[in-house]
C-alpha cells in the first residue's frame, strides 16, 4: 500500500511544476512521513492498536465524490464530519450547505497551518479558495453527470487539473521558502 502511494506521489511530483529543490524537499518529507508511519505501524503491531490509513489509493478514485468521501485523508474525515457536516445537518441545513461548511472548515485549518509556515495572504486566499471551490465542483459533478452523461472519471480529472493550482501554488511557495531558509 505505502509503495503504491509513494510511487503515485513520485510520478505526480515529477510531472508537476515543482522546482528540483522543492521536489527533493517534498520527497524527503514523504520519506520522513513514511518513516513516521512505519513507527506508527510498529506501535500498532506491538500494542494491537488498529490504525486507519490516511489515503486509500486516492488517485484511483472514479469520481470527485469518491476521492473526497472515501479515499482522501480518511483519518481526518470523522473530525470534519462531527465538527462540520453533522452539526449543520442537525440544525436543518441541506446536504449542500453542510458539505460547503465542512470544506470551509477544512480550508481554515489548512490556512492556519500554512500561515504558521509563512504563507503570504495571497497564498492563503488561494488555499481557502481551493476548499470553497470543491463543494461547488461536487455539485457540478452530479449535475454534469445527470445532464450530459459526462463520465465521472473524466470530470474528476478535469476538475483536478483546474482546481489543483489553487492548492499547489501555495504549497510550492511554502516549500520553496523553506528551502531558501535552509
Amino acid at each position: 500500500y505505502l509503495l503504491a502511494e509513494s510511487q503515485q506521489l513520485i510520478y505526480l511530483a515529477g510531472k508537476s511544476f515543482l522546482s528540483v529543490g522543492a521536489f527533493f524537499f517534498a520527497l524527503d518529507l514523504t520519506c520522513a512521513s513514511y518513516r513516521f508511519l512505519a513507527l506508527c505501524c510498529a506501535f500498532s503491531v506491538a500494542t494491537a492498536v488498529v490504525m486507519t490509513p490516511l489515503n486509500l489509493q486516492a488517485l484511483s478514485a472514479s469520481s470527485l465524490a469518491e476521492f473526497w468521501g472515501k479515499r482522501w485523508d480518511t483519518g481526518l474525515q470523522p473530525v470534519l464530519y462531527y465538527n462540520g457536516y453533522y452539526p449543520c445537518r442537525s440544525l436543518g441545513f441541506s446536504k449542500n450547505i453542510a458539505t460547503f461548511t465542512t470544506f470551509c472548515l477544512s480550508g481554515i485549518g489548512h490556512c492556519c497551518l500554512f500561515q504558521a509556515l509563512g504563507a503570504t495572504n495571497f497564498n492563503l486566499f488561494l488555499m481557502l479558495l481551493f476548499f470553497v471551490v470543491q463543494p461547488l465542483l461536487l455539485l457540478l459533478e452530479r449535475k454534469a453527470w445527470n445532464l450530459f452523461s459526462l463520465p465521472k472519471r473524466k470530470f474528476f480529472v478535469i476538475s483536478g487539473l483546474l482546481a489543483t493550482p489553487l492548492f499547489g501554488l501555495p504549497l510550492v511557495q511554502v516549500i520553496e521558502d523553506s528551502i531558501a531558509v535552509m
